[in-house]
């Protein structure tokens, strides 16, 4: 099977002194064929140049791509449900919101300076969600003031 080979490259030196040896390998599941060229580099040392040869190795050509149908009618639905369910998390927070307001007045402890203020605009911001949670376009109506509280 295709495998890394290793080979040593001996060469004598043309004034007899002694021989030039180097090692070096071959990734022949890379390459089918390949060439080892000895020649002088630019020291005039003796070293060995691998060249590949043969055939390229086919690259595998990935399996065509089925077209997708884009339906605008499923994409608003679903850009609907996103609109909703984002709605609905605003509303939770609100509701949270909310009932901390309303446990800091029932209690009169660390109220805020403009409760009734706060109190007012988290309604406001309540009904629009629930109109956008009910797919209501229409403007909520106006909130009634809220009682101010009592210190």
């Amino acid at each position: 099977p295709p495998k890394t080979g290793n080979f040593n490259v001996k060469v004598l030196a043309p004034d007899g002194g002694p021989a030039a040896e180097t090692v070096a390998e071959i990734d022949y599941s890379e390459f089918p064929v390949a060439y080892v060229v000895v020649g002088p580099d630019h020291r005039d040392r003796m070293r060995p140049e691998v060249i590949p040869g043969g055939a390229p190795k086919a690259t595998p050509t990935p399996p065509p791509v089925a077209p997708v149908e884009f339906d605008l009618a499923q994409e608003r639905v679903k850009e609907r449900e996103a609109r909703v369910n984002a709605a609905k998390l605003e509303r939770l927070h609100l509701e949270s919101q909310m009932t901390i307001l309303k446990a800091q007045i029932a209690d009169g402890f660390n109220v805020p300076e403009n409760a009734a203020e706060l109190q007012r605009d988290l309604e406001k911001r309540m009904k629009d969600v629930e109109a956008e949670t009910r797919g209501s376009s229409a403007p909520a109506p106006p909130a009634a003031p809220a009682p101010a509280p009592s210190n």
